[in-house]
């Protein structure tokens, strides 16, 4: 899914939200938006919004001087889920159909997204979205999968969000779980780090994935290959897909519609719950 116009104040917003996490110094603030502006006019725009947005995010962190500005943030979003775990267990363990609501809480946990510049209520979304339904709806799609399974692939999202997918996890039975995660900071993306704050690595085996020229993990291209071998793949997360809608691979989207450009994407109005199997694998 190609970058689209109304992405571009978004991005520089949310280099600007950024930046101001660190400082307030205009001139640095100055410098910021002159890098967003001079990295958006020189990139192209026929690639994913996200290819894009590390690049200015990553030159944001350059002037800022903080690699992960986000980082306690993301360890505040971890410790607050966390917090609730015993609870999402308990609503799940009493429902009709574990594996359903499962899922609908790892689509609620997508909320948590300092990228779209929307306030978000974390409890307020979770009753909302145990109580209607998915507007695209292949769930019974996904459950036969599921059960077919012995291998499953899920790109992760978001910190805090990861713990409501470690609670899916639990519930997809004995399978081999990999879950990737990001090579490097971006928002509040969940790295390494994130995940093992909430032992992730208990139950799935964690890859990176990296944007650009990172020293690690393995190109969007290259991870895409891996999950191919798997018997089934999971993406969560809007960025996700942006980054992966457009290959050749069947696919599981899992999120909330949070902007106008994805809202447009999949024909559902923003707040919507998603869970969309890529057409061609229907």
């Amino acid at each position: 899914m190609r970058l689209y116009p109304e992405c571009v104040p978004c991005m520089l917003k949310q280099a600007l939200e950024m930046a101001k996490l660190v400082t307030h110094d205009r001139k640095v603030l100055e410098r910021v938006l002159r890098a967003g502006l001079g990295i958006l006019q020189s990139e192209r725009w026929n690639v994913p919004q996200p290819i894009v947005a590390f690049k200015l995010f990553r030159k944001v962190s350059e002037l800022i001087g903080v690699e992960d500005p986000y980082r306690e943030i993301k360890r505040q979003s971890n410790r607050f889920v966390m917090n609730l775990y015993d609870e999402l267990e308990g609503i799940i363990e009493s429902s009709k159909d574990k594996l359903m609501t499962a899922i609908k809480l790892s689509i609620a946990g997508n909320i948590i997204d300092y990228g779209t510049g929307r306030p978000f209520d974390v409890d307020e979304t979770i009753n909302r979205v145990l109580r209607t339904d998915f507007t695209i709806n292949h769930y019974k799609l996904l459950r036969e999968d599921i059960e077919k399974a012995e291998t499953i692939v899920i790109f992760g999202d978001n910190a805090g969000e990861a713990v409501f997918d470690k609670l899916l996890i639990e519930q997809l039975g004995d399978k081999k779980i990999t879950y990737f995660v990001r090579a490097h900071p971006f928002i509040n993306d969940v790295t390494v780090i994130d995940a093992e704050e909430i032992s992730l690595e208990d139950i799935a085996e964690i890859k990176e994935v990296r944007f650009g020229d990172w020293d690690r993990g393995m190109s969007i291209d290259e991870a895409v290959r891996f999950a191919k071998k798997s018997d089934l793949i999971i993406s969560k997360g809007q960025g996700n897909f942006e980054l992966l809608s457009g290959y050749d691979a069947k696919i599981y989207f899992l999120f909330i519609v949070k902007c106008d450009v994805i809202a447009r994407a999949v024909n559902a109005p923003i707040g919507s719950q998603i869970l969309l199997l890529n057409q061609k694998y229907r």
